[in-house]
Formats: C-alpha cells, sequence, structure tokens
C-alpha cells in the first residue's frame, strides 16, 4: 500500500514505512494507557502469534511491545509469549555484549575510544532496557586518522572481515563493513563513517564533538548526543530494505521521549543542513508527527522544508526508496563517489568515471575497466537468457 508524501516520495511498504498492520503494532508498542491497548487488540486479532508468517521487521518490536503492555496492566496468554521473546532478547543482547567487550578493551589500549551506533547505545541512552531493543551486532564508528589502527586491532583479536576483499579497500565505498570472529558470530560492524549518505573526510567530526560518554559493561565509550542520534535514527531507517526496517519509528520516539527536555533542535536543523539530509530527516520526522504525535516543534519542519533540495538530492533520495536492482547500486555509488569529491561536473564527470569504476571494482588500472564492464554485461546477459529460458523474469 503506497504512502502518500510530497512528490510522492513515499513507496509501497515493504521498504522503511509502515503498512497499517505494523502501525498498529508501533502503536500498541508506543502509545501510553488505553491508546496501546485498543491498537493491541486491533493488531492481535489479525496477527496468530503462534504462526511463522510474522514479517521479521515486526517480530522485533515483540519485545518493546511486551514492555509497553506490561505497563498497561495487560495480562494473558499471548503476553506470556512475548515475555518469553523479551527475556529471550535480554539475554542475546548481554551476550552480545559480553563478547564484544575484549574489543573495547583492545582498542581502548590502542587509544582508541569509538562511538557505539545503533542498538546498542539505542538500548542504553533512549530505551534504558536491554532486552526491549533487539540487536544483531553492535556498530562501532572509530575517526578517520585512527582507522587503520583499528583494523590491527581487530585482526590481533581475531576479528576479520566477513568479504575477502581488503577491508582498507572495501571501506573506500562502504561506510561500514561487517567483521566475524574465529567462533564464527559476526558481531561487529565498524564503521568509517556513520551515515551511507556521509562518505567524505571529516563528515562525522561534529558527531564526535558532541558525543556522550557511556558505558558497555565496564567500557568507556562514546555515543550519539540525543539530537545527533535522531538525525541518525531517521536517515538510516529511510531507505528500501527487503527486512522492513519500521523499528525506526520506535527508535526515533525512544529518543524523542527519552531526551524531550534536552534535545537541541536547532542542532539537529544545523546537522540537517550542513550534512545535506533535508529529504530523509524531513520526511521522517513529519510521519512521525501524523502518525504518532511525535513533539517535534513546528519551527523544526518549518525550517527544513525551507532547505533547498538539488535535482541530484532528490534523485539520490528516490533511489534510496526503491528496491535493490544493480544499476541501482552502481548509481548509488557514484553518488557517494561525488559526496566526497564534491558537486560533479560533467567535464570532470567523464574524467573521473573510469577511476571511480577502477576502484569501485577493486581493478589495478583503469585500462581494466573497459574489459571488466564488458565481462559482467556479457554475463548479465546469459543470466538473463538463461532465466527466459526457464520461464523465470529477472528483476
Amino acid at each position: 500500500m503506497a504512502r502518500g508524501g510530497r512528490g510522492g516520495m513515499r513507496v509501497a511498504a515493504g521498504g522503511c514505512w509502515p503498512s497499517p498492520l505494523q502501525e498498529e503494532l508501533l502503536r500498541a508498542a508506543l502509545l501510553p494507557g488505553e491508546a496501546a491497548v485498543k491498537a493491541w487488540e486491533h493488531w492481535s486479532a489479525a496477527v496468530d502469534l503462534d504462526e511463522l508468517g510474522l514479517d521479521l521487521g515486526s517480530y522485533r518490536l515483540l519485545p518493546l511491545l511486551y514492555r509497553n503492555l506490561s505497563a498497561c496492566g495487560v495480562t494473558g496468554g499471548p503476553l506470556e509469549r512475548l515475555k518469553g521473546i523479551y527475556r529471550l532478547t535480554w539475554s542475546k543482547n548481554h551476550l552480545l555484549l559480553r563478547r564484544i567487550a575484549p574489543v573495547l578493551r583492545a582498542l581502548r589500549e590502542a587509544g582508541i575510544q569509538p562511538l557505539v551506533l545503533k542498538g546498542a547505545a539505542l538500548a542504553a541512552l533512549a530505551y534504558r532496557d536491554v532486552g526491549a531493543r533487539p540487536m544483531d551486532d553492535v556498530d562501532l564508528l572509530v575517526r578517520d586518522q585512527e582507522l587503520p589502527a583499528a583494523l590491527d586491532v581487530l585482526r590481533e583479536a581475531g576479528w576479520h572481515p566477513v568479504l575477502d576483499d581488503p577491508p582498507e579497500q572495501r571501506l573506500v565505498h562502504q561506510h561500514s563493513l561487517a567483521f566475524i570472529d574465529n567462533g564464527g558470530h559476526a558481531d561487529i560492524d565498524l564503521h568509517a563513517h556513520a551515515l551511507w549518505y556521509t562518505c567524505w573526510p571529516g563528515a562525522d567530526d561534529g558527531f564526535f564533538a558532541a558525543a556522550i560518554p557511556l558505558a558497555l559493561g565496564e567500557e568507556p565509550v562514546l555515543a550519539l548526543c540525543p539530537a545527533d542520534q535522531l538525525l541518525h535514527v531517521c536517515t538510516h531507517g529511510i531507505v528500501w530494505n527487503p527486512l522492513p526496517p519500521i523499528r525506526w519509528v520506535a527508535d526515533a520516539m525512544a529518543v524523542i521521549r527519552g531526551a524531550e527536555e534536552t534535545l537541541d533542535w536547532e542542532r539537529l536543523s544545523r546537522q540537517v543542513e550542513r550534512l545535506g539530509l533535508a529529504l530523509p530527516v524531513r520526511e521522517a520526522l513529519r510521519y512521525l508527527a501524523e502518525r504518532f504525535e511525535a513533539p517535534i516543534p513546528a519551527g523544526v519542519l518549518t525550517r527544513l522544508e525551507a532547505l533547498p533540495v538539488t535535482r541530484l538530492a532528490r534523485l539520490e533520495y528516490w533511489l534510496k526508496l526503491r528496491p535493490k536492482t544493480l544499476p541501482r547500486a552502481y548509481v548509488l555509488a557514484w553518488f557517494r563517489y561525488t559526496r566526497r569529491t564534491g558537486p560533479p561536473r560533467w567535464g570532470r564527470w567523464l574524467r573521473d568515471l573510469p577511476s571511480f569504476l577502477q576502484s569501485y571494482w577493486r581493478l589495478s588500472s583503469p585500462r581494466q575497466v573497459p574489459g571488466h564492464a564488458l565481462a559482467k554485461l556479457m554475463r548479465r546477459v546469459a543470466r538473463v537468457r538463461g532465466a527466459v529460458s526457464r520461464g523465470r523474469v529477472l528483476y
């Protein structure tokens, strides 16, 4: 079901915007008192928790649902099932934090204090409950100049990237890279940059300058300040994903509620303007205000609406809301490249394209680009012909 929005930007559920049924679940997990109970009754009447048909995006909200319904005085059989899911999440999160503690200690001993992003920071500072927010890994952002040393620490601690390419080369075109330990646990996502959109040198300096202290277990780390945390949640959440990332709504509401009196809305506006993130942040905040009555000052939305947005920024945002395809991946990678090198000019575009493709495809020379491109095209044509011959259609 498509959602409205200025310029038709919001797209069908299955991406980042919750479906009507998912909105009912979010209301049951977020709203107080009778409003939560009523939403729970509507949602539970349409969903069987004993079946396996619940989408994973919704399943990740069940621990928070249990906590909110318990606070509202709801009892009964289904709540016991939710209680078990909450306890399982609590246990898994504690085990995860225990596994990465030696890495945090090794980073500290190397003089590196990482900034913790997403789940681990949100659970501690916004939800204030390690069982309410499931997380698959711990995301660690390090400063630009500390990245080589951080990679060395991970290697010495027995961690290696899940992909075979050298991480230094891979992180040229990715903002983060997953690492796995010798036991097969993919528990650390090392970030060279906080966000996909902002991958140029110095882009994260403002995040570190305003960071606040946090302790994961006994290890001191950093976390985003509330305004930057809200910016990160909104920007990270507004992107198409086959696993609907609808928990960005819960994360954002938790940040707003947890820091309502201290959240610096003026800083949020400045950061959005500085980083060129007007579209994703204003769409996310408008959605929260319209659907969940988030206490967002009207002046904030007015200021974000007034920020200029280029056609290229609109195209980039439009692509981020669409399912992943190979051409889309190339175009988005090019946008990331131009964000590092400056606004594209057509003369430089033609000059830089071979160098960009060499780096993106990890080739040793720009001269290899034409042959590699032709080989990729031929493999793609062969795949399509094979699919057509088998009566299948590729998208």
